[in-house]
């Protein structure tokens, strides 16, 4: 995805979003040759539809790519936030230790 310099999830839904279109456009273009492939000399067609399978191919891994991402960047904002929760929770004993002490030290004066 770095060559297509997809940073964010929402570039990378979408360049898949555009994968699949393609995909599905192909494969029925590739449907209708082995139709027309069967009803005449196979030969005429078969270039055709070798053509489109390796593009197909090409295709389906792409797209396979971009799901393995989507799921690896849920787990890592899982991650992300899971770390985050520790941070909050310090935070929130720092701040109430201080504010413990400012009260118990304004109280003295």
């Amino acid at each position: 995805m770095w060559e297509r310099q997809i940073t964010t999830l929402d570039e990378l839904l979408t360049y898949k979003e555009n994968l699949q279109a393609e995909y599905n456009t192909l494969t029925a273009q590739r449907k209708a040759l082995y139709r027309r492939k069967s009803k005449t000399t196979p030969a005429d067609y078969s270039e055709q539809i070798q053509t489109l399978t390796a593009r197909i191919r090409e295709l389906r891994r792409e797209i396979t790519t971009c799901a393995d991402i989507e799921m690896d960047c849920g787990m890592v904002q899982d991650k992300v936030q899971r770390a985050k929760q520790p941070e909050k929770a310090e935070l929130r004993v720092a701040e109430n230790t201080h504010y413990n002490h400012v009260c118990a030290y304004g109280s003295q004066h």
